[in-house]
């Protein structure tokens, strides 16, 4: 019985477990799209994307009707002279999210117009996939890998 009573003591003095995970991430962009004659401004400046569970995606983005789990925004993300296997000394901040698998989709807003248009560098609908464990923070680069028509 007295072992059963410090057990007891011993579980509830660490607290309860942590019920969410935590994710960074960085940025890259590779080198077909750097290369892109669509790519008309250099690589630079605000990355606007969300995060989905992984089974609200497929290969062409968010599935009708599902909403993203958080958004992301990040300013003077600068993958100008950044080759494909290097990312952005710059991070979004840490997001927190419940335990499961995600995707991280967006675009980085080079001309400054608030929206995706033309010549912007985009995700692809499955590449930038991660897992987040409860208590456990996970890194991801998000790559940028095509440049939208």
């Amino acid at each position: 019985m007295r072992s059963f009573v410090w057990l007891f003591l011993l579980l509830t003095a660490c607290g309860p477990a942590p019920t969410t995970g935590t994710a960074t991430l960085f940025f890259a962009m590779s080198s077909d799209a750097k290369a892109s004659p669509k790519l008309v401004s250099p690589a630079l400046g605000t990355f606007v994307g969300n995060v989905y569970r992984l089974e609200d995606v497929n290969e062409t983005g968010p599935l009708a009707g599902v909403t993203s789990v958080a958004a992301v925004e990040l300013a003077d993300v600068d993958l100008r002279s950044k080759m494909a296997t290097q990312v952005a000394a710059q991070t979004v901040q840490t997001v927190e999210l419940a335990p499961g698998k995600y995707v991280a989709l967006g675009f980085l807003d080079v001309n400054a117009s608030g929206v995706m248009d033309a010549g912007d560098p985009v995700t692809a609908g499955l590449t930038n996939q991660f897992v987040v464990a409860a208590g456990q923070s996970t890194k991801r680069t998000v790559l940028l890998e095509r440049i939208w028509e």
